[in-house]
């Protein structure tokens, strides 16, 4: 509980002061506000057309805190993330924590917080924490069902697995049932009990999935029709896992992008669990078999995961925090103590790094707005924590966790140093004070028509500006394109190429007010 409050401490100002990103996060809050205003629960639409890829959990939420505050506010829809980042933590502490040693539960706590992709996806605004939070308890309740059948606690998680299964369903889709589904049939296979496959995914499970989703189908088709109902069953789950029509990747993805997800911690977790796994290190009954289940599970999902098509580094997120208390579990295995903090100096000299590379961006002049006070004051924190955790390795007879901790202070103290200079940063991240100013320029010129030129995943800025401007085409001049006076977003860089001065500039974006091209072509006589 410490851990969690110093890393909510430190993660506040970003979760204060940050801008949505256009990407992902200001989509979301476009769809929201679609629904909102259409009046829909279950059949999403985003700029008009059909949006059938996420079910409606998440979006729910998102709407909630829209209707309780009466705007989107980031401090709240980043609670959405943290608070199942919370419970995973507390989930995987609680249970990993049974038959570990008190250091190693602080190691393992420290590294699946602090790990890349976990802790950044504790602040994003995605669905796919939530959908983790209910696998890893989905897991859990496996777990007690497998070891305690008969017991009044086994009967009740008989109950409760189902309901967080459909509840991971509900957030992101097919990868809340198939995940544990193959994790544990893997797991009971490997250990010769197939045949408690029934104790969990039996009869109650049904009962109780099959007819939460059947509801869920029926409220799309009220609302979607048929054609809607297709695309979400079959479109976005056999076509992505099949032949993915976006985010398609070779097999061997995950194999690659799971050591920066982990990040800094690749060294000291997955290469001991590899290690053990193929050495048979790790036994199906020590420590009541769940450093094995911890293998297993990673193992299962990432093979899994790379079966399908349609592949992102965040889909394999659930199996991060396995991976992380597998790998921490197998560090007793390993005989070497010195090559073991090797793989914590690595990547602590690579933080202590971080005060000489703003440096020598400041000189060198390369992305200079990224240089600032505070930016500089988190890159000597990070530094600082880089070089306390390589002295704390370098001692004789030391383990990892005064280093651990160390280097994850550093990251926390310099992400709360970057998080105060959010208001900064967000010009060259988000649109919010792009499209303030571009509303202080309608409002100055009387000009209520707004258009975007050669910028990226500009359809939720509807959220800021009430309507949607209109996107031009970058290979053509925008002049041409329009039929009335017009105020334009573009990038500084396109300023040489427009044929009026900017009325404002924020951070990389200008903003002008450009007028219809007039028809200069002559008229031809005709032939005799």
């Amino acid at each position: 509980m410490i851990l969690i409050a110093l890393a909510f401490m430190a993660l506040m100002p970003m979760m204060l002061l940050r801008d949505f990103t256009p990407a992902n996060e200001l989509r979301y809050l476009s769809i929201a506000d679609e629904a909102m205003r259409n009046g829909r629960l279950f059949a999403f639409t985003f700029c008009g057309e059909v949006y059938a890829d996420k079910p409606p959990l998440y979006l729910w939420a998102v709407m909630f805190c829209k209707w309780l505050l009466g705007s989107h506010q980031m401090w709240l829809l980043s609670l959405l993330s943290f608070i199942p980042a919370t419970v995973t933590l507390i989930c995987m502490d609680k249970w990993m924590g049974e038959g570990m040693s008190g250091r190693s539960r602080t190691v393992a706590s420290v590294m699946t917080l602090m790990s890349a992709l976990f802790v950044g996806s504790a602040v994003t605004l995605r669905m796919d924490m939530l959908m983790t939070m209910f696998i890893v308890l989905a897991l859990r309740s496996f777990w007690i069902v497998n070891k305690e059948p008969t017991t009044e606690r086994g009967r009740a998680h008989r109950w409760l697995f189902p309901i967080f299964i459909f509840l991971g369903v509900f957030s992101k889709g097919p990868f809340g049932l198939l995940i544990p589904l193959v994790a544990t049939a893997s797991y009971l296979i490997s250990v010769r009990r197939w045949r408690r496959m029934s104790l969990v995914w039996g009869w109650r499970t049904w009962v109780v999935v099959l007819p939460l989703c059947c509801g869920w189908f029926a409220g799309v088709w009220a609302e979607g029709g048929t054609e809607y109902l297709q695309n979400m069953l079959f479109h976005q789950t056999v076509g992505r896992s099949v032949n993915a029509f976006t985010h398609s990747k070779p097999f061997f993805y995950y194999v690659l992008t799971m050591w920066y997800g982990i990040a800094p911690w690749s060294l000291a977790t997955l290469i001991p669990l590899i290690w053990a796994m193929v050495r048979r290190r790790i036994e199906s009954d020590e420590a009541g078999g769940l450093p094995y289940f911890c293998g297993v599970v990673s193992a299962s999902t990432l093979v899994m995961l790379s079966c399908v098509s349609s592949k992102l580094a965040i889909y394999q997120l659930p199996a991060f925090p396995f991976m992380i208390y597998g790998g921490v579990w197998a560090m007793a295995k390993v005989v070497s103590h010195k090559w073991l903090r090797a793989t914590i100096m690595v990547p602590a000299a690579v933080g202590a790094l971080a005060l000489p590379a703003i440096v020598v961006m400041y000189l060198l002049g390369i992305e200079a707005w990224v240089v600032s006070p505070l930016v500089v004051v988190g890159a000597g924190l990070l530094t600082a924590g880089g070089v306390t955790a390589i002295c704390l390795a370098s001692r004789r007879g030391a383990w990892i966790a005064p280093s651990t901790t160390s280097l994850a202070g550093g990251m926390l103290a310099a992400a709360f140093a970057v998080g105060l200079d959010m208001p900064r940063i967000n010009e060259h991240v988000g649109y919010r004070a792009l499209c303030q100013e571009t509303r202080k320029v309608m409002d100055m010129s009387g000009c209520h028509t707004a258009a975007t030129w050669a910028l990226h995943r500009v359809e939720g800025m509807d959220v800021y500006l009430g309507s949607r401007p209109t996107k031009l085409d970058s290979q053509y001049d925008p002049c041409g394109q329009i039929s009335g006076r017009t105020v334009l977003m573009i990038k500084t860089r396109d300023i040489d190429k427009m044929p009026t001065a900017p009325m404002a500039t924020v951070g990389p974006y200008a903003i002008l007010i450009i007028e219809p091209q007039a028809d200069t072509s002559d008229k031809q006589s005709d032939e005799n």
